[in-house]
């Protein structure tokens, strides 16, 4: 682990500091440039996503996703329906 932040660190993903209640732990933080990062990587794999399905789903096609994205979310969220 201690490997792994550091390399995080050197990339200037995440910052540390003493956990003032024990010294001998650190608190981690996400930088700014990390959540920038995330962020932009987030974007990118939703303009693929839609692409995709623009591209290769006809339109009756993307009505039964949207269909099915909707029950999808209906089970994560635990508000299921018989």
């Amino acid at each position: 682990m201690a490997e792994l932040v550091a390399d995080l660190k050197g990339l200037g993903f995440v910052t540390s500091a003493p956990d003032p209640d024990d010294g001998r732990r650190q608190l981690l933080s996400l930088t700014s440039a990390c959540l920038k990062t995330m962020k932009a990587n987030r974007s990118a794999r939703e303009d693929w996503l839609y692409r995709v399905i623009d591209e290769r789903l006809t339109a009756r096609e993307q009505q039964h996703l949207a269909k099915a994205s909707r029950l999808l979310a209906r089970l994560t969220d635990g508000d299921v329906q018989k």
